[in-house]
């Protein structure tokens, strides 16, 4: 669905690691295990985000669009 909203795909990186079948949809005894997934996962793909997106000083000030 998000690739039909976003038109640069570029921008779009997808983390998604199989699991198997380990983990049950509605399912909460498994949260603390996905929490610790989420974190190595995280850790494994910040080198080359931090190349895609976090390679360039900021160069304008952040305004949310509410105020």
């Amino acid at each position: 669905m998000a690739q039909n909203l976003i038109s640069e795909r570029e921008n779009i990186t997808r983390i998604s690691p199989l699991v198997g079948k380990r983990y049950e949809l509605d399912g909460s005894d498994e949260i603390p295990s996905l929490k610790g997934l989420g974190a190595s996962e995280a850790h494994k793909a910040l080198p080359s985000l931090k190349l895609i997106f976090f390679n360039q000083p900021v160069t304008e000030v952040f305004q949310p669009h509410h105020r």
